[in-house]
């Protein structure tokens, strides 16, 4: 009763839209924590946690309904448990003419994402990680969460599963018209190794994602700017940046701090850290590359921070 009672006095206080300097999703979810406090303690037992996080989801949805989030140990929101948040989702559903979709919160620490689900002809699914909504502003956070609404306006996963169907066809059928042999290489115990099936999956939905490239994922940033939160998701994009920018610095940091620590250390603990280091970094500039391509090239679906804020900028100017 208390709990509701508070989530109430939040509804009223924050009025009929969510000012960007506020903060009223972090407190309602402050008091969803405590209501699930047991599915959020890592101190507590693993079991525990996900039978308590499998009661409460069975319970709201079925046991069959979108099991992909449950079984990523997500938690279902309700209209009681953050009224706040599942009024805005409604409120965009409403004048999309569309069913509300499920709306689970990821409660791991360090999962900074979002994502969305829709398959065939269900209502689909959000979910939103624990650290997301604690970081970012409430603007920033609605924002992300009409982006995903977007995915599941715009069927995102259908099509990319018909995408990926058409695209494995297409290939194998060329692959069958090249390569005669069902079998292109064998195992020394005489079973099957690739296959053109193997390669018609591979090629297929690689056709497949160069043909959709990056197109989603401008459509449903579009449908979030057309809901008016294109500050919010250029915030995001440019937090973003600043993390990236950020963990460049710490490595810089770290490097002054060995150098001035040489005069006092001995050569062996002195090439034990820097070993360290450099492998760290190592991994760091591997991870740097690899992000440019995942930006740079339409295999993979995100486009690249800087052309989503220049994209979302147009809504604004």
């Amino acid at each position: 009763m208390q709990c509701r009672t508070v989530l109430f006095l939040l509804i009223i206080l924050s009025g009929f839209s969510v000012g960007y300097a506020s903060d009223v999703y972090k407190k309602e979810f402050e008091l969803f924590k405590q209501k699930h406090e047991l599915a959020f303690d890592k101190r507590a037992n693993p079991d525990l946690r996900a039978l308590e996080r499998y009661i409460h989801n069975y319970k709201q949805h079925g046991i069959f309904f979108n099991k992909l989030f449950i079984y990523l140990g997500c938690i279902a929101v309700t209209p009681d448990s953050m009224p706040i948040l599942y009024s805005y989702i409604d409120t965009i559903c409403k004048k999309e003419r569309m069913k509300i979709p499920l709306i689970f919160i990821h409660p791991k620490e360090g999962f900074f994402n979002a994502a969305a689900c829709k398959l065939a002809w269900t209502c689909g699914a959000v979910m939103v990680g624990n650290d997301v909504i604690t970081e970012v502003d409430d603007g920033e956070l609605e924002a992300i969460i009409t982006h995903e609404i977007g995915h599941v306006k715009h069927n995102h996963v259908n099509k990319k599963v018909i995408a990926n169907i058409i695209g494995m066809i297409l290939v194998n059928n060329l692959l069958k018209a090249v390569i005669k042999d069902r079998v292109i290489t064998a195992r020394d115990d005489g079973s099957a190794g690739l296959t053109r099936a193997h390669l018609g999956a591979l090629y297929g939905r690689l056709l497949a994602s160069l043909i959709i490239g990056k197109c989603f994922e401008r459509q449903a940033d579009s449908f979030a700017c057309e809901h008016g939160k294109a500050e919010g998701l250029v915030k995001f994009m440019e937090r973003l940046i600043a993390k990236e920018k950020k963990e460049d610095k710490d490595f810089d940091d770290v490097s002054e701090l060995l150098t001035e620590a040489f005069p006092d250390l001995n050569i062996f603990h002195y090439a034990w850290l820097s070993l360290r280091y450099y492998s760290a970094k190592w991994g760091h500039t591997v991870d740097t590359f690899l992000r440019w391509v995942y930006h740079a090239t339409p295999v993979w679906p995100h486009p690249s921070h800087e052309s989503r804020i220049k994209a979302a900028q147009r809504y604004i100017d």
